[in-house]
């Protein structure tokens, strides 16, 4: 068996459709993180790692069944809503991770202001804090911020969604830490999909997303 023409320090285990040629599992990996585009659906390690990714997926949403359950108990079979929501809480983790630490009071206050300033009727409020001002600002970028899914939504339906989500942070608030379940939920979950900090610096606006955790 020769050594991998890639790295030259493994041995060649994995036939690449991509190169034409047989390369070490690393390597394989590597070029799948990199670029996925270019690896064929029929691949046969390509096609494992997918199916790998949405078995721990499964796992992440079974082990969050709760969390998640309280989301969907808000926004019934509104799909839109339940992914606008989704959005807004990660960009809330998002901010937290890699931005500056928020505490639940701090995210309450921030959406208030948001819910405040939406709707059909013009509210003109100062940020209570940082956090506020970034979410006001993200949603002025439109479908290039990082709530686009928010802004799309008429004044009317986005209050109502943030008046939704004000009601489940409370809860969740007294029950131990709104900020941590997101934190929780959303690190597990994108780490399930090969995802590093990365994503969400790059969620956050204050960095780029680099190539995911290892998936072999």
């Amino acid at each position: 068996m020769s050594f991998c023409p890639q790295c030259s320090a493994r041995k060649a285990k994995r036939f690449c459709p991509v190169l034409e040629t047989w390369i070490c599992s690393l390597c394989c990996v590597e070029r799948r993180r990199k670029d996925q585009a270019e690896c064929p659906e029929n691949c046969p390690f390509n096609a494992k790692a997918r199916e790998m990714a949405r078995l721990r997926v499964q796992a992440v949403t079974r082990r969050h069944g709760g969390w998640l359950a309280r989301r969907l108990k808000a926004f019934g079979s509104r799909e839109n809503l339940f992914s606008a929501g989704m959005d807004l809480e990660e960009a809330l983790c998002a901010y937290s991770l890699t931005r500056e630490v928020l505490g639940d009071q701090e995210v309450l206050e921030a959406l208030g202001f948001l819910s405040a300033v939406s709707g059909e009727v013009e509210v003109v409020m100062s940020p209570p804090n940082g956090l506020a001002r970034w979410l006001k600002e993200s949603l002025q970028k439109g479908s290039a911020g990082p709530l686009a899914s928010l802004e799309k939504l008429p004044g009317r339906t986005r209050k109502e969604l943030l008046e939704k989500l004000l009601e489940i942070a409370r809860g969740e608030a007294r029950m131990g830490g709104y900020v941590k379940g997101l934190e929780t939920y959303f690190k597990d979950f994108r780490r399930a999909e090969g995802k590093d900090d990365s994503w969400f610096r790059k969620k956050a606006g204050t960095g780029r997303e680099e190539a995911g955790g290892l998936i072999l």
